[in-house]
């Protein structure tokens, strides 16, 4: 497991604190990281598992899963 830059960790931050599947504008105006850096540092968190993707119509729904 790789160590989380400073986007990551605020990107995992925000969809802790949420505790509801958010989209990927909902965490860019929450954590003040452009739309497109958060994509980008979201698909790479996802590509490892870290973090989850549903696409709805043109959104996509990103959430942590809670382990046991």
């Amino acid at each position: 497991m790789r160590l989380f830059n400073p986007y990551d960790s605020q990107i995992i931050r925000a969809l802790v604190n949420s505790r509801r599947k958010l989209s990927t504008l909902q965490i860019s105006k929450a954590t003040r990281i452009s739309y497109n850096t958060t994509k980008k540092h979201l698909e790479d968190l996802e590509k490892e598992g870290t973090v989850k993707n549903r696409s709805i119509g043109r959104k996509n729904q990103w959430w942590i899963e809670e382990e046991d």
